[in-house]
């Protein structure tokens, strides 16, 4: 019992003694820090700095920052210098946060270095040849501008991104693979099993293709046309619109005028040219269905449409004369109002 005794008190003892010794040693670096002045605390900081600056030169980091800092600090510090040899107030202190920022920033590339890395080795081990990597592309160059433009507190965020963007375009990928082969498995079973149904489809088609091809090709030529009749129709009456805006409201200039009537004349000219040759190919094709019949080429109105662009042109001529009538009556309304006026000056001067 009394052993026991005896060690307790000594392990009791033991533990008081550490505590004790703990204890004085933290007060005695309070007190080296208390009695450490601002100027002292300054030039350890700076001399650290330069330390971090010459490591992040030999790990090949990209500096301008952390230089700029530095040498904005330096500044400070020499400045404080000079004001103390002055007898004069000094700030010593405003050198400590431009040290701990580029403390900041040195953990922050080493982070920012690593996670990289880390990213890299990631998406080599999850990439497929075929695999579309462009959005994962453009983030990865996007992490190694930052890093070289000296963020690294956006590298984090972006690495993330990259991350959840590398699984996504994987799992896209892979759906993508097992759907082509189901779908082409499913394909070639279904082969196997109705081919016979298959050939005979296709041979039926094949023959029902040359018993109706002359009907097909009718069909086609037919709609052609009735589609560039449409479209005629539809650029004579942007003529129509375009003529009413000039000779009538005159929103538009002679120019613009012009220019969209050529235009808008071509396109009716390259319609009838077009609208023949259809008609041509729809007369070959009667003509084999019906060798027996004498058939005419369906010629398109010639005729008519002479008789529209006389008619069109007529038109034109006739409210161009009016419009040149109705400018000349305003040029001489405004010749009639300037002469009375010019009589009464002249008459004020002979006063």
């Amino acid at each position: 019992m009394k052993n026991k005794l005896f060690t307790l008190g000594g392990i009791l003892i033991l533990c008081l003694g550490i505590f004790l010794i703990n204890f004085i040693s933290a007060s005695d670096s309070l007190t080296d820090e208390k009695n450490i002045s601002f100027e002292e605390q300054a030039n350890i900081c700076l001399g650290e700095s330069r330390d971090i600056l010459n490591e992040l030169i030999y790990e090949n980091f990209t500096v301008l920052r952390i230089n700029d800092s530095l040498n904005q600090a330096e500044n400070i510090f020499d400045a404080q210098v000079i004001l103390k040899q002055k007898n004069k107030k000094d700030g010593f202190f405003l050198v400590l946060p431009y040290c701990e920022e580029i403390k900041t920033i040195k953990e922050n590339a080493f982070e920012a270095r690593d996670e990289f890395f880390a990213l890299k080795i990631f998406y080599d081990e999850l990439f497929i040849e075929g695999m579309n990597t462009t959005s994962i592309d453009e983030i990865v160059s996007e992490i190694e501008n930052e890093i070289e433009s000296e963020r690294y507190e956006k590298v984090k965020s972006l690495v993330d991104k990259a991350y959840e963007e590398i699984i996504n375009v994987k799992s896209d990928f892979t759906t993508l693979n097992i759907f082509y082969k189901t779908a082409t498995r499913d394909l070639k079973k279904f082969l196997d099993e109705n081919w016979i149904y298959v050939i005979s489809s296709l041979i039926i088609l094949t023959i029902l293709f040359f018993i109706y091809k002359n009907t097909i090709f009718q069909g086609i030529i037919k709609w052609k046309m009735h589609q560039l009749e449409v479209r005629r129709g539809a650029i004579k009456g942007l003529i129509k619109i375009n003529q009413h805006e000039y000779f009538n409201q005159g929103n538009i200039s002679e120019r613009t005028y012009t220019i969209k009537i050529k235009k808008f004349a071509e396109l009716v000219r390259d319609i009838d040219r077009q609208i023949p040759l259809l008609q041509e190919r729809l007369f070959k094709i009667l003509r084999k269905q019906n060798p027996d019949k004498k058939l005419k080429i369906p010629s398109p109105s010639y005729s008519s449409q002479s008789k529209e662009k006389k008619l069109e042109e007529d038109k034109l001529i006739k409210e161009k004369q009016k419009f040149k009538e109705i400018s000349n009556r305003k040029k001489l309304k405004q010749k009639s109002l300037i002469k009375p006026l010019n009589r009464k000056k002249k008459s004020f001067k002979k006063k």
